[in-house]
């Protein structure tokens, strides 16, 4: 069987598969962890529309002769969808600060199309921040109307919303600058990472003077910083970063994952139990020396991207 991906010819292993539908849930595995997502399809030179599949999916492998895939960078469809993300964001902050708007119908109309959309492509906090965000739009859409069709949502809906459009609409414009320049952001984390080291050896003391509020956030903020470097290393692969070839003391990422999550796992634990002692040894042998090895490789492999460019 002849095989296209964009009008060119792809060799894609199809293992065991005995039909179109088995054959395409490989391929798509393969394309997706090349940054690809399916979004056309033809068999036999007839293309496949999304009412169709659900019978060619059945049809034998040894019936078809030519396949032809259509696929797109995940991270142009991503990018999409939070681009359509920020103007709801906007919109939202701006009509919440109005008394009454007749506007709040179409953008709980929109913020729910938006929720149904993001399923496959963001990861499960993302997901969860769009379904809350619809969930206040909803809300407010619901609310009564005056005479004239305007809807006066309560002051402390209003008051919610405008609070959380303006904190979702940092959060996915950071995300889309991942997407859009993963090699100065992956820099960025490495900084913030280096920023951090220094309040990271502090937390025994903040826990010691009874100051748990200002250690939580040193916390929250270095898993924060560490699950974005983690969150850009797929765009970096776009970009040209060889991440496989990434090495840590010795460790490919997936031996460096492991190893750095059952050390979290006893500063968890070490952090509910107020074992100082115990935090201090973690942070100051096991998490910082660890984490900087992480940003010095992940930096050696995004600079020599950056020479190729």
């Amino acid at each position: 069987m002849q095989i296209k991906v964009n009008g060119m010819p792809v060799n894609i292993e199809g293992g065991t598969a005995r039909t179109a539908g088995e054959f395409l849930a490989l391929a798509g595995t393969e394309l997706e962890y090349n940054g690809l997502a399916i979004i056309g399809l033809k068999l036999d030179g007839k293309e496949i529309a999304d009412t169709e599949y659900s019978r060619a999916k059945d049809l034998p492998l040894s019936e078809l002769d030519r396949l032809d895939i259509v696929a797109q960078p995940i991270s142009e469809i991503k990018g999409k969808a939070i681009s359509t993300l920020l103007e709801l964001f906007e919109a939202a902050h701006e009509i919440g600060g109005l008394e009454s708007s007749p506007d709040w119908k179409g953008l709980a109309a929109g913020a729910s199309r938006m929720k149904e959309a993001v399923s496959d492509f963001f990861s499960t906090d993302e997901r969860g921040y769009v379904a809350d965000f619809e969930k206040l739009t909803a809300e407010a859409a619901a609310s009564p109307a005056d005479g004239k069709g305007a809807i006066r949502p309560s002051p402390a809906l209003r008051t919610q919303i405008v609070s959380e459009s303006g904190r979702l609409g940092m959060l996915f414009r950071e995300r889309l600058d991942e997407i859009l320049d993963p090699l100065g952001e992956e820099r960025k984390a490495a900084h913030v990472f280096e920023v951090e080291s220094a309040e990271l050896s502090e937390l025994p003391v903040l826990l010691q003077t009874g100051k748990d509020a200002e250690a939580m956030k040193v916390v929250l903020l270095f898993i924060e910083t560490f699950n974005k470097a983690i969150r850009i290393l797929p765009e970096l692969k776009n970009k040209g970063v060889d991440i496989d070839a990434i090495n840590i003391d010795g460790k490919k990422l997936k031996d460096f994952y492991l190893e750095l999550n059952e050390i979290l796992r006893k500063l968890s634990g070490a952090f509910e139990d107020r074992d100082t002692v115990l935090i201090g040894d973690l942070i100051e042998y096991e998490v910082t020396p660890r984490m900087k090895s992480f940003f010095e490789a992940a930096g050696r492999a995004v600079e020599e991207a950056s020479k190729r460019r």
